[in-house]
């Protein structure tokens, strides 16, 4: 298999492992502990506006952390991938997420009931950690194939992937070039991100469910690093 073409489907398989983390992410911590999403932002910018037309503290607080927490997470992840050299850049930045996702995944673990057990001052913070480390996910891989992909939310994806199939069902369209790879990416992205949703919903009330995505970006790093230092060894 040419290099190039080994690369682009390492990337691929990155991008897809890390949507999968995501929706694993959104669904258990949406499902069983902070009642927001800490990868999903477009909804939790929805779920922030019902609160605030509400006059309801309650509502507003837990998505304005969310929000506030995933932009400093992508804010640290830009400084900190600016200072980090290849090729450990990304394996330090899944290495950082995961560490960042331990404590959530102990709290759940070692507490029945989460989302009524944690106090608020606790669930915020644990919010804020939990959606840190979502927002640096997005500057592991910003490109795959040419193509931008964002890991941590879809609806772009879906109006892209829309805008593709339209034009392809124009009469007398020409293909575009780099269509293709497009529509690829995006799809197994997107279908990556909600096959993750749909096994975080499947766990249910399982204590151990955010081990699962823990334990993914276990493997994930773990990986990375092996082919980072084989590269090093091959220069």
């Amino acid at each position: 298999m040419p290099t190039e073409r080994r690369g682009v489907i390492g990337a691929l398989a990155v991008a897809a492992t890390l949507a999968i983390v995501a929706g694993l992410v959104d669904a258990v911590c949406f499902g069983r502990v902070f009642d927001v999403f800490p990868a999903n932002q477009s909804g939790n910018a929805v779920l922030l506006g019902i609160g605030l037309g509400r006059a309801s503290a309650v509502e507003s607080w837990r998505p304005a952390v969310s929000i506030v927490g995933f932009g400093f997470g992508v804010a640290l992840g830009i400084v900190l991938g600016r200072r980090l050299r290849r090729p450990w850049r990304a394996e330090l930045l899944v290495v950082l997420e995961l560490l960042l996702l331990v404590p959530i995944a102990v709290v759940v673990l070692d507490t029945s009931h989460p989302r009524t057990a944690l106090d608020d001052v606790a669930a915020g913070l644990l919010l804020y950690v939990t959606s840190t480390s979502m927002g640096l996910q997005t500057e592991v891989i910003g490109r795959v194939a040419g193509v931008g992909v964002a890991t941590t939310y879809q609806s772009g994806a879906i109006v892209r992937i829309a805008e593709e199939a339209a034009g392809r069902l124009r009469p007398g369209a020409p293909v575009r070039v780099g269509a293709a790879p497009l529509l690829s990416v995006l799809g197994t992205v997107l279908v990556a991100y909600v096959a993750g949703a749909a096994v975080g919903s499947a766990l249910g009330d399982w204590s151990g469910a955010l081990l699962v995505p823990v334990g993914v970006l276990g493997v994930l790093g773990a990986v990375l690093a092996a082919s980072a230092a084989r590269s090093r060894v091959v220069v």
